[in-house]
């Protein structure tokens, strides 16, 4: 049995459907956790359960409460809610994504400093919601498929704990509706795709 846990950064794009013209797509760089529980069913192989959660927030003072430049969600569920030429305000954007799915890892064993390959696919849920001086501006709540793949070595500390630094690849497909000011609820779909380096402490019992 193991288990890890894990911080991360990774920097990606965000796509946005329905989205302004221009819009439709933003860079992000992304900072997150995660955590893994395996079961060695071979020697070199595991399968188990993993929870990933990433955690963004942006502050900006835009006019009459805009959204704050290059955010998707916000340019889909919000893109008019701000005047222009109307009074700065501080708005406040924050995103959190958790995907909770089944994870399969192969790890090399060469004897303390052991290469691995492993992926995590399952739900995938994310909430995003915009204020402008404390007030609720806009929301979304989208649902749907994600996954995640890894590749990294584990450097064993003794015969129960390692570090293992990695490079990995995360993506999902989500769908939802959005609760923007001045133009109600509306359905978007919304795709991400990301690469980025993680560093764990793993646990072998």
């Amino acid at each position: 049995m193991s288990g890890d846990t894990n911080l991360n950064f990774a920097f990606g794009t965000v796509s946005v459907d329905p989205a302004p013209a221009g819009a439709d797509e933003t860079d992000v760089v992304r900072f997150g956790l995660g955590t893994l529980l395996g079961w060695f069913f071979w020697p070199q192989f595991e399968l188990g359960f993993g929870v990933s959660m990433d955690y963004e927030s942006t502050e900006c003072d835009a006019e009459g409460g805009a959204p704050c430049a290059g955010s998707s969600l916000a340019n889909a569920s919000a893109s008019d809610a701000g005047t222009a030429g109307a009074a700065s305000v501080t708005v406040t954007e924050t995103t959190t994504d958790y995907l909770y799915g089944l994870q399969a890892g192969y790890f090399f064993d060469l004897g303390g400093m052991d290469p691995f390959l492993l992926a995590l696919a399952g739900y995938d849920t994310v909430s995003y919601k915009m204020e402008a001086d404390g007030t609720s501006v806009s929301e979304a709540s989208l649902a749907g498929f994600g996954y995640e793949a890894r590749l990294g070595v584990n450097f064993l500390v003794n015969e129960k704990f390692g570090m293992a630094p990695a490079v990995y690849f995360r993506g999902k497909q989500v769908s939802g509706t959005t609760d923007g000011a001045g133009r109600g609820s509306e359905d978007v779909d919304l795709a991400e795709n990301f690469f980025g380096f993680l560093i764990s402490v793993n646990a072998f019992f």
